[in-house]
């Protein structure tokens, strides 16, 4: 087998892009159990962890990326990430699994008079 053209991998890549555009817009449906029988109700992005991956790879492999500063939607991101950080401290430990069953057998339930 020979190798590809420059044509050919100019097509492969644009191929790569639509896929990946596409695969971002997709929207699959949410669907939901009603007595009358299932119903759609809504819906959400159909791309997965690994299609994440895959277009973060051929992102990266490309050296593509993205300047912040000039960019309205990721200032927005950006400020975004600050703020959950800036929250991360204020977290409360859950008490470990034998505290807890401990503390659950002195719990009395209004049944157990």
């Amino acid at each position: 087998m020979g190798k590809a053209t420059v044509d050919e991998l100019g097509e492969l890549h644009g191929l790569l892009v639509q896929w990946a555009k596409d695969k971002l817009a997709e929207q699959e449906p949410i669907n939901g159990m009603t007595v009358e029988g299932p119903v759609m109700i809504g819906t959400r992005r159909a791309a997965k962890a690994a299609d994440f991956s895959a277009i973060a790879k051929f992102l990266s492999d490309n050296k593509i990326s993205a300047d912040a500063t000039n960019h309205d939607g990721l200032k927005g991101i950006e400020a975004e990430l600050r703020n959950r950080a800036r929250r991360s401290d204020n977290v409360t430990s859950l008490p470990s699994a034998g505290t807890a069953a401990a503390g659950l057998k002195q719990v009395k339930y209004a049944d157990e008079q």
